[in-house]
Parts: structure tokens; sequence; C-alpha cells
């Protein structure tokens, strides 16, 4: 697994997550924890939802 951050440089409020998993079945397992669970729970207090992309 890799997983990234990054910034805007032209909205310090924008931020790119780029996730690479070695398998769809381990981002399923990584989804269905608590912690994620509760990351996704908390996108209604955002003042846009995320777009959330997926590639192979």
């Amino acid at each position: 697994m890799e997983y990234d951050v990054h910034q805007s440089i032209d909205d310090e409020n924008t931020f790119i997550l780029n996730e690479k998993w070695e398998s769809v079945d381990g981002l399923d397992l990584h989804n269905e924890q608590s912690y994620s669970k509760e990351f996704f729970a908390s996108f209604d207090k955002l003042q846009e939802q995320p777009i959330i992309y997926r590639s192979k």
C-alpha cells in the first residue's frame, strides 16, 4: 500500500489523497474498519463532498 497526501497551491482547503492498494480485497477490508467508517462519516461536515475516483 502507498498513501500520499497533497495540498493544492491554489486553494489551501483542497487536498488530494492518493492511495495505491495491492488488491481490491485489501481496500475493501480497510474500508470496513471502524476508523475508516468514522472518517467517512465525517464527510458531512465538509464544505463540499469529496470526489472519489477508482482506477486499476
